[in-house]
């Protein structure tokens, strides 16, 4: 069936979204926007689901026109068909979500351990020729088989349990899957290290492949899947995955993890398709399922995409931050660094930024207020006092080498849930884990404890860390937040938009250094104000889930990163290129709901090529983005 397309030749969602950040409109609008169309459940808005925190999720045509020009009241621009949406011809809003499917084989010769001969044992780090002292018969999640026992006990110097695999031949330029599955019976949880190592035709060591990390499991007595991904370089013949045990979290070395399962193939795979997750439904601020984050403005829920700059501190004017387009400092320790930032006024930005508020000092054993509990009640209390709760986007906590010490972390989250509470007992603002450790993730959400609401992990070089966070079973934290480092020079643009294209609503940059390497210097900052403008544009598309009952396969290479989404019965597609030379990609559409004829720039709405049999080129500027739409 073919879908009529109505109101203006193409989404003035520039316009739209120009017209929403500087006029906030009814709470009626903003409600509907954000519950019907842009989180976006199937069926659409209920009775039930039109009144969250007391805010009136009630729309009328009236109120809707008020959004602006290009915005019909019901799905924009496309899929209506005598003013009513075409249910056929949609693609599902929100699809189920599924495994990334594993197709190809298993290169691991004995997966199951059944006898565990295939494996170098390594106990305390000792080599153990000919022996497999780490076997198991009595575990293991396959019956009939066994498992492999990994203790901890000097792992600073190597002395921990290890297995690896007889070599296995492998390709440069493909990605590989490294899989399997781990159990505990303590807790706190102990670590778990897995790798791939790499040897060339002659086979001497070339390398270890970055991937794999530290990894946790989230419950005792349960296997849970544990994922890397690794990439041969020119000159590898073949990889060797390892697995490795580490010590518990809370640095006792009398803790064991039992692995089993073990898959090494060709491709991005997991088993099981990701774990739900778990809204934070703060009364400031709140972030669904999705990672989608809304501040509460004026006693109206509005959508909110974190530009957030480590600000420096000596810096004396941080109005140049928010002119340029951020509209966050991720990491204050004070009231007054929270007032700073609000003060930070601009055209972007006229209520000022927001701020996070660092936590790190109370949990690292370096911090200066390592497991200060009382200064930490008393920040809390002087931002409350000054008024600026308003103001703060989130509780910040750098997770990156807080390792042997779990009852510190416990202790200082939950003197901060226990002490942003507003009168009437309910939290107000979620805890952020910029975890480096994708790995470590699910630990810190399980049905014992919470320690974090919404999570994040470093996305300069790869987005599949945060892919991981997203897919992996047993992992029910919002991943959200895209972190891109210092030294990402052009790459910055495409970082970003890549995150995006994977699931990211919201970015970290490491860091301003005022005086001797300030941000104004970096490659990228001219680009910030028109990066600034296109997510403002993009944010209804953005807000949409990030996986489609729809596919696009795309040849774009290495250094190029597509997603998809749905919205108003249309497809769209987000790439991003992070070569230095212009990519042109042939992709090709596979089971969306209606025949695509064009291709429609979502910026300019200009026509960018016709679609033959499901099969269109697309052209990205070296270091560029491109987002657009699939017209009928």
């Amino acid at each position: 069936m073919n879908i009529r397309r109505t109101g203006r030749k193409h989404h003035a969602l520039a316009d739209w979204m120009s017209h929403f950040d500087r006029t906030i409109v009814s709470g009626r609008v903003l409600a509907t926007i954000a519950g019907c169309l842009l989180i976006a459940a199937a069926s659409g808005c209920s009775d039930d689901s039109a009144q969250h925190n007391g805010v009136d999720a009630s729309v009328d045509a009236a109120a809707l026109q008020d959004v602006g020009p290009g915005f019909d009241g019901q799905t924009g621009e496309g899929g209506v068909v005598d003013g009513a949406v075409d249910a056929e011809a949609c693609p599902d809003p929100r699809p189920a979500r599924v495994a990334w499917s594993r197709t190809n084989p298993n290169l691991i010769a004995d997966p199951h351990f059944e006898d565990a001969t295939p494996w170098y044992h390594y106990v305390h780090g000792e080599y153990q020729s000919g022996q497999q002292p780490l076997f198991d018969p009595s575990t293991s999640r396959t019956p009939g088989s066994g498992s492999i026992r990994l203790a901890y006990e000097d792992l600073e110097n190597g002395d921990s349990d290890k297995v690896a695999a007889h070599g296995i031949p492998v390709e440069p330029g493909k990605v590989y899957t490294l899989s399997l599955y781990a159990k505990i019976e303590s807790w706190p949880p102990p670590r778990l290290y897995i790798g791939v190592g790499y040897r060339d035709e002659d086979g001497h060591w070339t390398h270890n492949g970055r991937g794999g990390g530290r990894w946790g499991v989230s419950e005792v007595g349960e296997w849970q899947e544990v994922v890397g991904f690794f990439y041969p370089e020119p000159g590898d013949a073949f990889a060797q995955p390892s697995i490795q045990g580490g010590d518990s979290l809370d640095g006792d070395p009398n803790h064991v993890i039992w692995i089993d399962d073990v898959y090494f193939g060709e491709g991005k795979s997991f088993a099981e398709p990701p774990s739900a997750k778990t809204p934070f439904d703060g009364t400031m601020t709140r972030v669904d399922d999705l990672g989608n984050i809304e501040l509460l403005r004026d006693g109206q829920w509005v959508p909110f995409f974190p530009l957030c700059i480590y600000a420096d501190g000596s810096r004396p004017d941080w109005s140049v931050y928010s002119e340029q387009g951020f509209n966050c400092n991720m990491w204050t320790s004070s009231a007054s660094g929270i007032r700073r930032a609000k003060e930070a006024t601009s055209a972007f930005n006229p209520d000022g930024m927001v701020s996070g508020f660092q936590i790190a000092q109370y949990i690292g054993h370096d911090g200066w207020a390592y497991n200060d509990l009382v200064d930490l009640r008393s920040k809390i209390q002087e931002v409350k006092d000054q008024g600026l709760m308003g103001s703060l986007l989130f509780w910040y906590w750098d997770n990156e080498h807080v390792y042997g010490d779990w009852d510190v972390p416990v202790a200082v989250t939950s003197t901060i849930i226990d002490e942003d509470q507003d009168g009437n007992g309910n939290r107000m603002h979620p805890i952020y884990a910029l975890n480096g450790n994708f790995g470590l993730t699910r630990i810190y959400q399980s049905s014992r404890q919470t320690l974090i609401d919404v999570t994040g992990t470093y996305m300069s070089r790869s987005v599949d860390g945060f892919q991981v966070q997203d897919m992996v079973g047993a992992q029910s934290v919002p991943p959200s937040i895209a972190q891109i480092q210092l030294g990402i020079g052009e790459r910055f643009r495409p970082s970003l938009f890549a995150a995006i294209a994977v699931g990211a609503r919201g970015m970290g940059h490491w860091r301003d250094r005022y005086g001797t390497d300030p941000v104004e210097g970096r490659a990228w900052w001219s680009q910030l104000p028109q990066i600034r403008r296109d997510i403002d544009a993009m944010l209804p598309l953005i807000r949409t889930p990030h996986w489609t009952d729809w596919s696009l396969t795309c040849d774009g290479g290495p250094d190029v990163t597509v997603g998809t989404r749905t919205m108003d019965c249309r497809g769209y597609v987000i790439a991003a290129n992070a070569s230095q030379d212009e990519v042109t990609m042939t992709c090709h559409i596979s089971g969306l709901a209606y025949q695509v004829t064009k291709v429609v720039d979502f910026f300019s709405g200009d026509d960018l090529g016709t679609v033959t049999d499901g099969q269109f080129s697309l052209t990205i500027e070296a270091y560029g983005r491109t987002v657009v739409r699939l017209d009928p």
